[in-house]
């Protein structure tokens, strides 16, 4: 599982290659036994991480969501073209394209953010000032999910032992 800040300001190097940290590394290769990865940039302003067997898990929902209408299949080309698959190399660094760094706004030194089934790769200015304008509506949402979650648990034990 992928948790919490993994690394603080990672640097892009000039060719656009990132270093992804060890723990990632090492979660990846354990969930799909090689470094082959998908990057894409879509929702917020940042580059997300997503091994192939949960990228497959995504593309296959989202097919069996949206049938084959022509709204459909242009927001399906949307997807797929914000996405690429990159390998890790032995240094574990990978190399991004330039076209989605920039939509990511992705310059010279990137916060990993690990967020439970995706990495996330920020901007460091972008994701300080996301933190700053998220502030205390985040804490608001923060203890909302946790409220959820235990009613969802205590929910869960009752039937357990019911």
């Amino acid at each position: 599982m992928f948790i919490g800040r993994l690394s603080y300001a990672l640097a892009v190097d000039p060719k656009g290659r990132l270093v992804i940290p060890q723990k990632v590394r090492d979660e990846i290769d354990k969930r799909d036994g090689d470094l082959e990865v998908m990057f894409g940039v879509f929702g917020a302003p940042c580059l997300k991480l997503y091994t192939k067997t949960q990228f497959e898990l995504i593309t296959r929902a989202l097919e069996e969501a949206l049938d084959d209408s022509l709204e459909n299949d242009r927001k399906k080309r949307l997807f797929y073209s914000a996405f690429v698959e990159v390998s890790i190399d032995k240094q574990g660094r990978v190399t991004i394209p330039a076209t989605l760094m920039r939509r990511a706004g992705v310059t010279s030194q990137v916060v990993v953010i690990g967020t439970k089934d995706r990495v996330e790769f920020w901007d460091e200015k972008s994701f300080e000032a996301y933190e700053q304008q998220a502030g205390n509506a985040d804490d608001a949402t923060t203890v909302e999910i946790l409220g959820r979650a235990r009613r969802a648990l205590a929910a869960q034990g009752t039937k357990e032992n019911g």
